[in-house]
C-alpha cells in the first residue's frame, strides 16, 4: 500500500472554486472537498475497488478524530450491446421511443432514479440511463449513515465492496437483462 517510489498528482480547479481538488496516485483518483472525500479507481475492478478500500481504511485510522456522518460505495457499469430500446420497456417507458415527426422531436436518452432500502443498513440509490444509440450507464450508490468513523471502518472491513459488487452485477443482470464484462 505505501511505496515510496509513488508518484502524486495535484489538481486545483481553476474557474470554480466550489470545485474540489483532485490527487491521483496508485491507480486511484481522489477528490476531496470540505465536505467529503471520493476515492475512485481508474480501473472500476474488484481489484481496483478493494485497493480503494484499503486506502480509504488508513486515511480513516489516521485520521479517526474527523467527525462524519455517512459513507457510500459506488459503482458505475456502462453498457453498450445495445440494449436501451429493451431497458426502456423494462422502465415502461416505451411509448416514448415513438418518434413525433409532426414535432420534429425525438427522444435521445432517458434517466430513470429509483431508491431502494437494502436490509437495515444501507440505502441504495440507484440510476439508469439510456440512449438512443444503444448505451446504457447504471450508477449505485449504497449510501449508509453512521455515528463515527469506527463504524466505518466496522462496516469496510466485512468485505461490504465484494458483496455490493456481485449485488450489483446480480441485479443488472436479472432486472434489466444485460451481461457486464468482467
Amino acid at each position: 500500500m505505501e511505496n515510496a517510489g509513488s508518484k502524486v498528482s495535484i489538481a486545483f480547479p481553476i474557474g470554480d472554486p466550489n470545485a474540489p481538488n483532485r490527487l491521483e496516485f496508485e491507480d486511484i483518483v481522489m477528490f476531496a472537498s470540505p465536505s467529503n472525500v471520493r476515492f475512485i479507481p481508474r480501473a472500476q475492478t474488484r481489484e481496483g475497488l478493494n485497493h480503494c478500500r484499503n486506502v480509504a481504511l488508513k486515511m480513516l485510522r489516521t485520521l479517526n478524530h474527523t467527525p462524519v456522518s455517512a459513507f457510500g460505495i459506488n459503482f458505475q457499469f456502462q453498457g453498450e450491446d445495445g440494449g436501451s430500446e429493451a431497458i426502456w420497456r423494462k422502465l415502461g417507458a416505451s411509448e416514448l421511443l415513438e418518434e413525433k415527426p409532426d414535432l420534429g422531436i425525438s427522444l435521445g436518452s432517458l434517466s430513470v432514479n429509483k431508491q431502494f432500502v437494502v436490509g437495515d443498513q444501507a440505502t441504495l440509490n440507484h440510476q439508469v440511463a439510456a440512449k438512443t444509440d444503444g448505451a446504457a450507464t447504471f450508477d449505485f450508490n449504497y449510501h449508509h449513515t453512521c455515528d463515527d468513523v469506527s463504524s466505518i471502518l466496522d462496516a469496510l472491513q466485512r468485505e461490504l465492496i465484494d458483496q455490493y459488487y456481485e449485488t450489483t452485477k446480480s441485479f443488472i443482470r436479472s432486472y434489466y437483462d444485460v451481461e457486464l464484462p468482467e
